[in-house]
């Protein structure tokens, strides 16, 4: 579902954020990036995103295998479509309840209207909100919230679902019921995790892609 061939990526003041980094990982995977802050962990993400456009090397995203930096507009955005992206500090609205929250995710995807209640129901039934519909995001928890950000990831039938320090505010007993939702999902999705939580990592036994000064240092089970 993610390849990277000898990628390179290099930002505006000359900074090397990656460097000839290449791995693949296979549909229904499950990753964590580990390394220090600027290791390229988020790059990485970003760049599955297209928000940075490879200097040499390529990025195939999906099963069609979509050549990320070649694609812009319309067809860039149709590839959005199909990844959920989980922020380390939630980017939920606050001014739309539960509902609303996950429903911004299918108004841009092409799916009936007819679907949108099931689609939402379904998906806060998998992260146990599914009796919290109308509540706002000033009513929950930062573990609750982070339930409706991984809600709104998973809606539409998302197949790739990218994390940045998903339990980064989050105190260890949230973190571990955050992480149950993940594993959860383990075989259904392509999932990839960027994470300091070593405890996490250890403790999961996953794939571990470690990255260091923009460089793959080892790959990992």
């Amino acid at each position: 579902m993610v390849s990277f061939h000898d990628v390179t990526i290099a930002f505006g003041n000359g900074v090397i954020a990656l460097s000839n980094a290449s791995f693949e990982v296979p549909q229904n995977d499950f990753v964590f990036l580990v390394g220090q802050s600027g290791a390229g962990k988020s790059t990485i993400l970003n760049s599955i995103m297209g928000l940075h456009r490879p200097k040499t090397g390529t990025i195939e995203v999906g099963k069609s295998g979509t050549k990320v930096g070649r694609i812009k507009g319309k067809k860039l955005a149709l590839l959005r479509q199909d990844i959920g992206f989980v922020f380390q500090d939630f980017k939920i609205l606050p001014h739309k309840n539960i509902f609303e929250n996950v429903l911004v995710a299918l108004t841009v995807k092409n799916i009936s209207p007819n679907l949108y209640k099931p689609e939402v129901m379904s998906v806060l039934k998998s992260v146990g909100l599914q009796d919290r519909l109308y509540e706002f995001p000033i009513q929950l928890s930062a573990g609750e919230r982070q339930r409706v950000a991984i809600a709104r990831a998973l809606a539409g039938g998302r197949q790739i679902i990218l994390a940045d320090e998903p339990t980064g505010n989050l105190d260890p007993k949230t973190t571990w019921e955050i992480m149950k939702i993940f594993t959860s999902l383990a075989g259904q999705r392509t999932i990839i995790i960027a994470t300091h939580n070593n405890d996490v990592v250890t403790s999961l036994k996953k794939r571990i892609i470690t990255l260091e000064h923009g460089k793959i240092k080892s790959d990992s089970t």
